[in-house]
């Protein structure tokens, strides 16, 4: 998105929701979060100064976006880590882990 030439911008879309993902049902699940946590960490190497999230009001300031992206980031990641540990594991009956 082009917010003109004096402003630098972002619109990662969906999964950012100020630290959290959206939460699915785990029948709906998401398979590659690693690659959206990929995907935020590169809009915050180019520290915007805006970021218009899917969801929520617009986030101002460089230093409070580039959190916000990295912190979604980690959620994203650790979530598909765990999850994958589990499966490793054997366990087919998640209740009691979520």
């Amino acid at each position: 998105m082009d917010l003109g030439p004096r402003t630098q911008g972002a619109t990662p879309g969906r999964p950012v929701h100020l630290g959290a993902s959206e939460r699915r049902q785990p029948t709906e699940g998401q398979r590659y979060l690693s690659d959206w946590g990929a995907a935020l960490r590169q809009r915050a190497a180019l520290h915007p100064e805006i970021l218009l999230a899917g969801h929520g009001l617009p986030i101002f300031g460089a230093d409070r976006i580039v959190a916000a992206l990295t912190d979604t980031a980690e959620l994203l990641e650790s979530v598909e880590s765990q999850t994958l540990a589990i499966m490793n594991q054997g366990k087919r009956d998640l209740a009691g882990h979520y």
